[in-house]
């Protein structure tokens, strides 16, 4: 969830420094002839963006004036268009391979959960940002025969995780093993300074309020790669 579609968000807007940077031209100072084209449709392009969009933009009101402006169709419509765009001009470099993840249930994570219970409102809007996208792919996989588009229903590997935590070896899944103020539990959003970390990190599903731990991490991209073909 380090990204969004939304220029605002673009913490790591890698796309542009991309184009800026005229991408895939250093290749081919290491690389001869046809082989930055090989390179490029051998390689597998990995898109997990949007849930921030909503999380750290749509949501937050007293910042961003996106709730204001469009409801919640609208938004989804929104940012689906901007997907689509950013994702062909990346296959205008030269790859061919895309494996696009859903957006993550934002209604999970440490500080929009509760008792152990998602916010389903939450996640029911991040459910309609995901059900275009799935349109998207569809629709790109019919019209760019030369490209592979894969989509990856990671929200309902997610869930199986979070349902199951504790027979993945997972204790604690309520709470961040780093971050948050001295008031929140550990459920704060992101890492501070001279926060202390759990020690027993693998033994939590969330390293902070928002991102699931390595541990975790390395569960779902097996999961994803037991579930998926790319």
């Amino acid at each position: 969830m380090g990204t969004g579609l939304l220029m605002p968000l673009a913490f790591d807007p890698s796309l542009h420094r991309l184009m800026q940077l005229g991408y895939p031209i250093p290749l081919r100072g290491q690389l001869h002839g046809n082989e930055v084209s090989k390179y490029l449709e051998n390689a597998l392009v990995f898109v997990d963006i949007g849930a921030n969009d909503y999380l750290n933009n749509y949501f937050k009101t007293e910042h961003y004036l996106s709730s204001h402006i469009y409801n919640l169709e609208q938004f989804a419509d929104l940012l689906i268009n901007l997907y689509r765009q950013h994702i062909l001009e990346i296959q205008g470099l030269g790859l061919r391979k895309f494996l696009i993840l859903e957006a993550s249930p934002i209604g999970c994570i440490p500080i929009r959960s509760h008792n152990l219970k998602c916010n389903a409102t939450l996640n029911h809007t991040v459910e309609m940002f995901n059900t275009r996208l799935k349109s998207i792919v569809h629709d790109l996989s019919s019209n760019y025969p030369g490209s592979a588009f894969t989509y990856a229903p990671s929200i309902q590997l997610f869930n199986s995780l979070f349902n199951n935590a504790e027979a993945y070896g997972f204790k604690v899944k309520d709470k961040a093993c780093c971050g948050g103020s001295d008031d929140s539990n550990g459920t704060g959003p992101r890492w501070f300074a001279n926060t202390v970390p759990c020690r027993n990190r693998n033994e939590y599903l969330f390293w902070d309020g928002a991102h699931p731990t390595e541990a975790a991490q390395r569960i779902l991209a097996a999961l994803i790669h037991n579930t998926t073909s790319f």
